[in-house]
This record gives structure tokens, C-alpha cells and sequence, in this order.
């Protein structure tokens, strides 16, 4: 959004535009939803190429294995955005929160769950926040609190409403010519 003087109705315009008249999900317009973002699809072209667990519809039914090996890699993603945060390096920061978002969109896909739907639900609901001035309210720590305003995400229905997913076809190796 271009950035005018006013930033008051700048954020009263977004806020318009992310949250319904009654802050429910059931009436936001599907035009104001994310679309697939091509990180979404480019790691589930990922996990179909390299034939990586995938569910066309949100479930809590994987193995047991397979949700520790997510967990455990989200985890040493995040360790890793620690240890460049201490070490003050920014290219190894980029990479760290890179490999969270790209192993996240993974395990979503794992579980079924359309990312980008939930992160649009999640954006109204932070967009909420606002108070009745179109203001944040900080803590002094600068973390975003909640104003009288605030509605909590919806994500059971965004589950629930979320059409299954679509996987690229795999695609093809190509057949060795001989040349080397």
C-alpha cells in the first residue's frame, strides 16, 4: 500500500479492507483472502518432486514419526535464527527465516492445511487490533496487544471451508542422452 502523510487513514483503509462489518470470518469477501503464494506452491512442487508426504485435505492423521521429524526440523530451523540473531549475522538471519518459512509451508502441506488460507485468516484477526482510532496499542517492548476491538482468528473454519489442495504433477527426469 503506497505510504501517504496520513497514517491514520492508511491503517483505517487496511483495516477496512482485512476485517467484516461484524469481525466474524463468515463474512469476509474471498476477495480479500490470500491467494496461493508461490512459496506454497514452489515447496509443494518440492514435496511432490521429491515425493514428500502430502494430504489434499486438513488432518491430524500422520505418523507419529513423521510429526516429531516436523517438529524437529521446525526446531532446528529456529536454532539456527537464534544462533545468527546472537551472532548478529544477517545473511545467515535471511537464510534461517527462509528455511522456517519454507519448512512450515512443508509441514502444512504434511497435515493437509492450506497455509496462505490460514495466514489470511490470521492477518484479519491481527489487523483487529487496532483501536477504535485505527491506532496500535504497544507494549514497551513494542509487541502488538490486543485492543477491546480485537477478534481471535477463526482457523476451525478456515479448516473446515479450505477446498483440497492441488499438487504440480511430478515432473519427468530427463532421459540420459549419453552426455556427461
Amino acid at each position: 500500500m503506497p505510504q501517504t502523510s496520513d497514517s491514520g487513514t492508511n491503517l483505517r483503509r487496511l483495516e477496512d479492507n482485512c476485517l467484516a462489518s461484524s469481525g466474524t470470518t463468515e463474512s469476509i469477501r474471498p476477495e480479500k483472502r490470500f491467494r496461493r503464494s508461490d512459496v506454497a506452491g514452489a515447496v509443494a512442487e518440492f514435496h511432490t518432486t521429491f515425493d514428500l508426504p502430502r494430504q489434499t485435505t486438513p488432518s491430524i492423521e500422520i505418523d507419529d514419526s513423521l510429526a516429531t521429524l516436523r517438529v524437529a526440523l521446525l526446531d532446528e530451523e529456529c536454532g539456527e535464527f537464534v544462533a545468527a540473531t546472537e551472532q548478529r549475522d544477517l545473511v545467515a538471519i535471511a537464510d534461517a527465516l527462509a528455511d522456517i518459512v519454507y519448512v512450515a509451508y512443508g509441514t502444512a502441506l504434511t497435515y493437509g492445511i492450506d497455509l496462505d488460507l490460514v495466514l489470511s485468516e490470521v492477518h484479519r484477526a491481527n489487523m483487529s487490533k487496532l483501536d477504535d482510532d485505527g491506532k496500535p496499542i504497544k507494549r514497551a517492548d513494542g509487541k502488538v496487544l490486543k485492543s477491546p476491538r480485537y477478534t481471535p482468528p477463526d482457523v476451525q473454519a478456515m479448516l473446515h471451508r479450505q477446498p483440497p489442495l492441488t499438487f504440480p504433477h511430478q515432473v519427468p527426469s530427463r532421459p540420459d542422452d549419453g552426455r556427461r
